[in-house]
């Protein structure tokens, strides 16, 4: 049984396909190809699917398009059927035509639904069929036309779900707690008696999880507008999972409280949260409180402008008062709607962040740090104690906070946690594809995740293409001990944001400039953390490893109890650890060690700040020229190029 999750929403971010038969992961994450960090769109990721040439017993499009409004009484019945088989068209038309939803009226739906080219082809599952915008259709089209074969195919839009299935699966646990932690999740619509419209949307949800697919919702907490009434909605979900608990609080969900820092800090990405992880070091806690009523974000603190889902929805009271509709806003190579925007009423955005003005912006990052890894733990520990389950998952954009799931660690003993390094969006197809699997063929094979090492197609880099001067890894070892910063390229890239290995940057740690040398190389801002690489039987020499011996996937931060490494000691004594057993990487930390005495080093991810990691061949040798990185290394292959050596065969290439 071989499954394909085609995963987009097409509007916001990390559009991906993943590969998943039960044994072997293959994974196209859009971005890699395309340059664009956290792309949205499909073009480059379905033609690698492709180019795999493999088929599919069942192809699963994910999304939030699958998606139903109920008895909305202000709009004609024909009018909502039509505008629900076209909002994945609409959705994706957006990226085109600006202010298509803001302008769209009932009498331009029919151009729609009759400009299809793909209308007149019919799979015989003619239900999900109608659901699929026109690129998915012409995908399903040009797959039956290579292999003259229609798959099974569905629509999975759980968003959650699909979080939680990933750590699930990847967790080696044969039953869990498994809490999800996001931004915002799958998006509802839902209408009062009145006919009242009100989008609603996952934020926190916790799961009991077994195999091969059983699930047990405990706990929902769902992104809404102040002032209405969403209790019919929750007489449904009782309805529907009788254990549950479902929650209302406003448009702020806690994820979106932190996502609302890195706006403030002056970055434009609300999906940049490490930023504000790293400056919260450099802060002081105060006596501001940004959660109220136990779990909740406390939503009166912002300004927040949205374009919902379907703007010409308004409800007819309106929204709430700091709900303003806001227009287009045109990005590099495309044009999306503005989907939200949450600023602080009361803090003014920084243009940057300095070490003149940091202080205020860094106390914000600290109190907002400290209470949402509170509020976050203090809901773990709920349903520990509700349940008596001691295995967690962690998972959702949140989960890559690695200073929360560090103090979730030491503030709970006798829990057994996961966290998964796939948590952002890019995990949701691996996790739809594992589900998907295990519910076809009833498997219930337990498969501990042991790389992230599965990334796209293996690409070729032996010469004549690129002219490197072969070196072994003791002359690498020798590189890093005299303080030159190494960029590796070896086999399948990692799937999630963190580099393990196979597309790092590798630089002496215990060098006390190595953090300076190396934002300067990476463009990074002068207060972000470095991660170490470290042999595992080592790792107790400058950490307190607690109880954790092991961490594979830099998905926890430790206290540093040494002053041998300044490198990637940040501003709190703290930092991030990947502890290695075999491969390249520890022979090269062996090699280190003897000529430092330390098996220890700076590992980063191998790209440039605003880029994502490091694809292909060509893509690491763009970045060594124009950077100032010292050399990029093959290891694969042995071939080591200099910057100097790169900019002359660039001209060739």
């Amino acid at each position: 049984m071989r499954i394909l999750v085609i995963q987009s929403d097409q509007t916001t971010h990390d559009s991906a396909c993943c590969i998943y038969d039960g044994k072997n992961i293959t994974f196209f994450l859009e971005e890699r190809y395309s340059g664009v960090k956290h792309d949205c769109r499909l073009a480059h990721s379905l033609k690698k699917v492709m180019e795999t040439n493999l088929t599919f017993d069942k192809i699963v499009f994910g999304g939030f398009h699958d998606t139903t409004i109920h008895n909305n009484h202000n709009f004609d019945v024909n009018f909502i059927e039509s505008l629900e088989k076209l909002i994945p068209e609409l959705t994706r038309s957006s990226l085109k035509e600006k202010n298509l939803f803001t302008n769209l009226d009932m009498n331009g739906l029919d151009a729609y639904l009759t400009n299809d080219k793909y209308n007149n082809i019919k799979h015989e599952d003619t239900v999900v069929w109608n659901k699929l915008s026109s690129q998915y259709r012409e995908f399903l089209i040009k797959y039956n036309n290579k292999y003259n074969h229609w798959p099974k195919i569905e629509y999975d839009s759980n968003h959650h779900d699909n979080h939680a299935w990933c750590a699930f699966y990847n967790s080696g646990f044969d039953k869990c707690l498994s809490i999800v932690t996001d931004g915002n999740g799958q998006k509802h619509f839902a209408t009062s008696a009145s006919g009242n419209f009100k989008p609603y949307g996952e934020s926190e949800s916790v799961y009991v999880l077994e195999y091969p697919g059983k699930s047990e919702t405990l706990y929902k907490s769902y992104r809404s507008f102040d002032g209405h009434d969403y209790s019919d909605v929750e007489r449904k979900l009782k309805e529907k999972h009788p254990k549950g608990e479902f929650h209302f609080p406003g448009y702020m969900s806690v994820a979106n409280l932190y996502g609302a820092v890195a706006l403030v800090i002056g970055i434009d990405d609300a999906e940049e949260c490490g930023k504000p992880m790293g400056l919260s070091s450099y802060g002081t806690k105060t006596d501001n409180k940004y959660i109220v009523n136990e779990y909740f974000t406390n939503t009166d603190l912002f300004d927040i402008r949205t374009q919902d889902f379907i703007p010409l929805f308004e409800p007819p009271n309106g929204y709430a008062e700091n709900c303003k509709l806001a227009h287009a806003i045109h990005v590099p190579g495309k044009t999306i709607p503005t989907y939200e925007e949450m600023r602080f009423k009361y803090v003014p955005k920084a243009k940057i962040i300095t070490e003149k003005n940091y202080k205020p912006y860094a106390d914000l990052a600290k109190d907002v740090q400290l209470q949402t890894q509170e509020v976050i733990c203090k809901l773990i520990k709920k349903f520990v104690d509700k349940t008596g389950i001691k295995k967690v998952c962690v998972s959702g954009g949140y989960g890559m906070n690695i200073l929360a799931n560090s103090y979730y660690v030491k503030e709970l003993p006798d829990v057994e946690f996961y966290f998964e390094p796939l948590s952002t969006d890019v995990g949701i197809a691996v996790g739809c594809a594992m589900y998907h699997y295990h519910m076809e063929t009833r498997n219930t094979d337990i498969k501990k995740l042991e790389t992230m090492a599965f990334h796209g197609i293996a690409k070729d880099c032996e010469p004549p293409e690129y002219h490197g001067v072969r070196h072994t890894i003791v002359d690498i070892a020798k590189l890093l001990y005299d303080n030159k910063s190494v960029a590796v390229y070896t086999g399948l890239a990692e799937a999630g944001q963190r580099a393990l290995g196979n597309r790092s940057i590798l630089f002496n740690a215990l060098n006390k400039d190595a953090r300076n040398i190396v934002n300067k190389i990476k463009k990074r801002e002068w207060y972000r953390p470095f991660a170490a690489v470290v042999l595992e039987e080592d790792a107790h020499l400058y950490f307190d490893m607690g109880r954790t011996k092991r961490n594979l996937f830099m998905t926890q931060s430790y206290d540093v109890i040494s002053d041998l490494i300044p490198g990637v000691t940040h501003v709190d004594k703290t930092c991030r650890v990947q502890t290695v057993t075999e491969g390249y990487l520890y022979d090269l930390l062996v090699e280190f060690k003897k000529l430092s005495g330390h098996g220890i080093l700076l590992n980063t991810s191998f790209n440039l700040a605003g880029q994502p990691l490091v694809e292909t061949p060509k893509q690491a040798l763009e970045t060594l020229n124009t950077s100032v990185l010292d050399y990029l290394w093959f290891e694969n292959t042995g071939q080591l190029i200099s910057k100097s050596a790169c900019q002359e065969q660039e001209k060739d290439i």
